[in-house]
C-alpha cells in the first residue's frame, strides 16, 4: 500500500484539501470520486510532485516511476497519433508503438494530426499514451470522460490488463459511479471542498463481484 497522510492545500485564503488521508492499494485500481472542484486533480497533481502540498506526507509515492494522464489531451499538434505515443517510448520502439495502437483501436488514425480528431479521439489517444509508459504508478484524471459506453468499456478493459501486466498501482479520478464499480480494488469520496475523506469502499462493497 501507499500511504497518503495529512495532505492540506490552500489557493491563498481559499482551502482545497483539509487532510486528506487515504492508503492505496499497490498493486491495485483505485478511483477518486467526489464533488466537482472539490480537489481531486488538485490531489493527482501533488502526488505527481507538480503542486506542492502545504502539509502532509506522501509516503513514497513520489519515489515511483509515474505516467499521468491529464483531463485536457496535452497533444503536439505538430505530431500525428503514432509520433505522440513514440514521443513516451524508447527509440526504435516502432512495434510497441504499433501494439499500443492496435490495444487502443488507434490504428486507423496512426497518421492523423489531433486537429483532424474528435474529442474523445483525442481522449483516447492520450490514455493510450500514459498507458504506453512502463510505470508503478498510473494517474488518471477522468480518462474516460469523453468516450461512448462502447469504446469506453474497451478501453477500461485495457486498463485492467495493463494495472495487472505492470503489477501496477492506479488512481484513476472519475464522476461515474459505474466506472468506479466496474475498476476500482477501492474507491474514495471526498467531501466538498475544504475536502477530506468522506467513504472509502473496497471491491467486496459493490455489491457486483
Amino acid at each position: 500500500m501507499y500511504k497518503i497522510s495529512g495532505i492540506k492545500k490552500s489557493y491563498g485564503s481559499l482551502p482545497v484539501l483539509a487532510g486528506i488521508d487515504m492508503e492505496l492499494l499497490a498493486p491495485g485500481i483505485n478511483c477518486l470520486m467526489g464533488p466537482s472542484g472539490c480537489g481531486k486533480t488538485t490531489l493527482l497533481k501533488i502526488i505527481a510532485g507538480l503542486l506542492p502540498a502545504d502539509a502532509g506526507d506522501l509516503g513514497g509515492l513520489g519515489d515511483q516511476p509515474l505516467s499521468v494522464c491529464f483531463q485536457e489531451d496535452r497533444l503536439l499538434p505538430w505530431r500525428t497519433v503514432t509520433e505522440n505515443i513514440a514521443l513516451v517510448l524508447p527509440k526504435n520502439s516502432k512495434e510497441k508503438v504499433a501494439q499500443v495502437l492496435t490495444d487502443a483501436g488507434l490504428t486507423a488514425y496512426a497518421n492523423n494530426y489531433s486537429r483532424e480528431l474528435s474529442g474523445g479521439l483525442k481522449q483516447r489517444v492520450n490514455l493510450a499514451r500514459a498507458l504506453a509508459v512502463p510505470a508503478a504508478l498510473y494517474l488518471l484524471d477522468e480518462p474516460f470522460k469523453s468516450l461512448h459506453e462502447e469504446g469506453k468499456e474497451e478501453l477500461m478493459e485495457w486498463l485492467l490488463a495493463r494495472q495487472k501486466e505492470q503489477n501496477a498501482c492506479v488512481l484513476l479520478i472519475t464522476h461515474d459511479p459505474d466506472e468506479a464499480a466496474f475498476l476500482a480494488d477501492r474507491s474514495f469520496t471526498l467531501t466538498d471542498k475544504p475536502a477530506k475523506v468522506d467513504k472509502i469502499e473496497d471491491r467486496r462493497s459493490f455489491g457486483l463481484f
